[in-house]
């Protein structure tokens, strides 16, 4: 996988059951717009996952801001996970990991960092 040795780590429930109560509390006050902050209300998904594979994307280059930026992508993947519920952890794990790996292959930015 590109040098990236990420393991699929447990599938977090009480990061799922949170975004999902705070898409449920939140979707009456902004509508179109509330699965977005579900999901990025208190980084609950991101920090659970720098806290899982941080020490290895630093190794890659990749900083707490990078890694939070190359998670933005995943928002609508993410909520699919936590809300709805139409994409499995596993999936999840696969498409965040392939583009986090996809995001270092041939950067020179890590060699220069």
């Amino acid at each position: 996988m590109s040098g990236l040795a990420l393991e699929t780590p447990p599938e977090p429930l009480e990061v799922r059951k949170r975004i999902r109560e705070l898409y449920e509390v939140l979707s009456g006050q902004l509508g179109s717009g509330s699965e977005r902050a579900a999901v990025w209300s208190g980084n609950l998904l991101a920090r659970y996952l720098w806290g899982e594979w941080g020490g290895e994307l630093k190794k890659m280059g990749f900083s707490w801001p990078t890694f939070l930026s190359a998670l933005k992508a995943y928002t609508s993947l993410v909520a699919r996970w936590a809300i709805t519920g139409d994409l499995s952890w596993e999936e999840l794990v696969d498409r965040i990991r392939a583009g986090l790996a996809s995001r270092t292959r041939g950067g020179l930015e890590r060699f220069l960092s």
